[in-house]
């Protein structure tokens, strides 16, 4: 058991011994929100590692924020793509990568703030358009199971309408696999 997960456990007792209580997509969502406040609260005593060179081009800096999302650091890559993004506001990619990492790191709902904060719904490319069907279909994963029939269909919807834009495979074969599990299995061939 990790210092992070002791550390949690032991100040949320009532959580662990109700988990018979509390859907697994509460479950995660508490985890979740603990993990962004933890995260948070630790800053102080690691910002010296996200130091970023006065000089780094806005692609230079994505490469580094793509190596800490590699090696599963998140948390670290989102709060590099905001320092990132006071230096480069308007770099789509940065923006992307920002939205995408607490996307991977379980914070939907923080995600779909970012992502419309940074005004990322007036973009045109279809990784862009596809990141907020992504976050669609997150958001219906952390409902319970019996509430996730719509959330899935609104996701699948806009991957189909990415997918007729672009006619992208990625759109494509998401837009399918949720019409699926939306129920909706004429749609999904």
């Amino acid at each position: 058991m990790s210092h992070s997960w002791q550390y949690f456990a032991s100040r949320n007792p009532a959580l662990l011994s109700q988990s018979d209580q509390t859907t697994s997509a509460e479950t995660v969502t508490l985890i979740s929100k603990w993990i962004l406040f933890y995260h948070y609260r630790l800053g102080s005593q690691q910002q010296g590692e996200l130091s970023m060179e006065e000089n780094m081009s806005p692609e230079e800096l994505l490469a580094e924020i793509k190596k800490y999302a590699a090696r599963g650091e998140q948390l670290s890559a989102y709060d590099l793509s905001v320092k990132a993004l006071e230096k480069y506001p308007d770099d789509l990619w940065i923006r992307h990568q920002s939205v995408l990492s607490l996307a991977r790191a379980g914070a939907t709902d923080q995600a779909i703030a970012r992502y419309e904060t940074l005004a990322l719904e007036k973009e045109q490319h279809e990784d862009i358009k596809s990141l907020k069907a992504r976050l669609q279909k997150d958001l219906a994963l952390s409902h319970p199971q019996e509430e996730r029939t719509s959330y899935y269909a609104t996701a699948a919807h806009s991957y189909e309408s990415i997918y007729k834009e672009t006619q992208g495979y990625y759109p494509e074969i998401n837009a399918a696999t949720l019409y699926f599990l939306a129920g909706e299995n004429g749609k999904s061939k």
